[in-house]
């Protein structure tokens, strides 16, 4: 008569993990473990797993023939997660342990009989937590265990989880340590209060980089079920995190596309993802492949990455604030003295900038260097990031209470003038306004008005045609907003 069982388990689908039952029955026969349920090579791997680790942890394998059926059947098994459940199964259908049918097992098993961790811990307790179920896993707060012997006697009997081991401090990027770039760092404080997408414009070692890097620390402080979903994120790609902080990514200009966006073979996600409720810095932006761009922008536009596999549709968060940085043309120098860049190039150079992808960006800043005196004074501070984060979380609850500020007539004949008298399209002048709103909330005001339209107007495409790079004005507008 055929013995049967059968246990919990998971495995991963994008950052999210989906439950799996692992049936078990033990037939005579040949001995032999047969594994059905579309299992990938990793799976079918466990059968050497699971024999050498009985051996170890003093099991008996069950001289008869083992079947193994994963279930839902049309969803394909892969990794390795499933070798304590499909162990677990055969142990309760042998009688060598009682049935536990509360427990989710997940994790790997070496050849000693070690359970090892797998990818995504986070986001099996996560299932677990939904399932109301007890997870047994070496991560797992409920149940740790660490090696197969341990489930002799049921999880009830494993030893508690050990503390996580603390995260180290991370580096503090204080915006006061940026002297002389006021204008830059206002453009900073609009993009996080805006949610703007911000293009970073000037000459190499201008402070691209030093403004970007400090973006994350004025946005705000992420909710309880934001900080789950990027702790699962996290988990799912092997990536460390620090609690509690928004991420920075800034992924090479050599990336390729899955590496972008997700995919690969299992699915894992790309810097997009990683960058979900943070920041996205995209350094040297002329560099990016163009083919790599493209397939950035319909995710920035839904605010996920949908990616169409065989076995299903993956569907990873994907709402990060962009930041870019690009120099005025290809030598970098145009605009502060020197460039010896043809004009025909130079033309060419912002014509391939200027592409669907630089329609993302609704703040566009040109960054000039501070000047000698500014870097060479001492004992100065400009605003801090305390200080503009206090103002960017102002201008959220001012607009979750007031809603989003009108314009006021002025201000709309203002704008109407500036698209006319610029040629600028209906994207443009739509960003202009977006960012006026978000100056004028900064501001605490209910209307819009036409200081706020002049300023968001300064922030415009810098690689139009009908405009160019004025460099001098970028300049021009620092000394002025320092000197106020």
């Amino acid at each position: 008569m055929a013995q049967y069982a059968n246990t919990k388990g998971a495995i991963l689908h994008g950052i999210e993990a989906m439950p799996v039952t692992v049936e078990c029955t033990i037939e005579p026969g040949l001995p032999g473990i047969s594994i059905l349920g579309l299992p990938d090579s990793a799976v079918l791997e466990s059968r050497m797993r699971i024999r050498a680790a009985f051996r170890g942890s003093g099991y008996e394998m069950p001289k008869a023939h083992i079947i193994i059926n994963l279930l839902p059947s049309e969803l394909r098994k892969a990794g390795t997660g499933l070798d304590l459940a499909i162990a677990a199964a055969i142990l309760q259908a042998s009688g060598q342990m009682r049935e536990e049918p509360e427990a989710l097992y997940v994790g790997e098993l070496g050849l000693d009989g070690r359970v090892l961790p797998v990818r995504g811990e986070a986001a099996y307790k996560a299932l677990a937590r939904e399932a109301g179920a007890v997870l047994v896993s070496p991560g797992s707060e409920q149940a740790s265990i660490g090696n197969l012997a341990q489930i002799r006697e049921g999880h009830k009997e494993l030893r508690p989880a050990e503390a996580a081991p603390e995260h180290a401090p991370a580096p503090v990027w204080d915006f006061a340590d940026i002297v002389g770039m006021e204008s830059a760092k206002r453009a900073a404080m609009i993009a996080a209060a805006g949610d703007h997408p911000l293009l970073m414009v000037g000459p190499p070692g201008s402070g691209k980089t030093m403004i970007a890097r400090r973006i994350p620390g004025i946005m705000g402080e992420m909710d309880r079920a934001d900080a789950e979903l990027l702790e699962r994120i996290a988990s799912v790609s092997g990536v460390g995190i620090a609690a509690g902080e928004r991420p920075f990514r800034a992924p090479h200009h050599s990336i390729s596309a899955p590496a972008l966006v997700g995919g690969g073979r299992p699915v894992l996600p790309g810097e997009v993802t990683l960058a979900h409720g943070g920041v996205l810095f995209l350094d040297e932006l002329e560099n990016f492949s163009p083919n790599v761009l493209n397939t950035l922008r319909p995710v920035l536009n839904d605010g996920e990455a949908r990616l169409v596999r065989a076995e299903g549709v993956y569907r990873l968060p994907a709402k990060p604030l962009l930041v870019a940085a690009a120099a005025p043309c290809p030598c970098g120098k145009l605009g502060s003295g020197g460039c010896s860049c043809a004009p025909a190039r130079v033309l060419s150079y912002q014509e391939r900038l200027g592409g669907p992808i630089a329609d993302k960006f609704a703040l566009v800043a040109q960054i000039a260097p501070p000047s000698a005196s500014q870097v060479l004074a001492s004992g100065e501070r400009g605003l801090s990031t305390a200080e503009m984060a206090r103002a960017v979380a102002d201008a959220k609850a001012f607009r979750a209470e007031h809603g989003e500020p009108d314009f006021a007539r002025g201000a709309q004949d203002t704008l109407g003038q500036i698209q006319e008298r610029m040629g600028l399209g209906g994207r443009t002048t739509a960003n202009i306004a977006a960012v006026a709103r978000t100056i004028a909330a900064l501001e605490q005001s209910e209307t819009v008005e036409t200081a706020h339209v002049v300023e968001a107007s300064c922030f415009r495409n810098v690689f139009n045609r009908d405009i160019g790079y004025d460099f001098d004005l970028a300049r021009g507008e620092r000394d002025e907003h320092d000197e106020r």
